[in-house]
């Protein structure tokens, strides 16, 4: 390609800008998924462990699928698999399921 001087702008050649990407391109940030409900997830769970597991585990039950839905993989996993073992370990949810009263016996 040669070089015609009565095409080239004030700031150099339009069409070697063009191919550079200066002309109308606009630098901007990769697009990072949120980490917003997957974060509450996790949160959520842990605190099921200790406290009030049929409620907290709910909660992180739901913003678990939430962020798996918007593929926040890890953190929404360990949200739903800590859900679940606050539920296990809860023993207000064993007694909604009646077996407190089971397991008195047995012992």
């Amino acid at each position: 390609m040669t070089h015609d001087p009565e095409q080239e702008g004030p700031h150099g050649d339009a069409r070697e800008a063009a191919h550079q990407g200066g002309y109308g391109e606009v630098d901007r940030p990769e697009h990072k998924p949120e980490l917003g409900y997957s974060i509450t997830s996790t949160v959520c769970g842990i605190i099921s462990i200790f406290f009030l597991a049929p409620i907290f585990s709910t909660i992180a039950l739901i913003f678990g699928g939430i962020g798996l839905s918007q593929r926040e993989y890890v953190m929404s996993t360990i949200g739903i698999i800590t859900a679940l073992l606050g539920l296990l370990t809860s023993p207000m949810f064993w007694g909604f399921l009646g077996m407190g009263t089971a397991i008195s016996l047995a012992s």
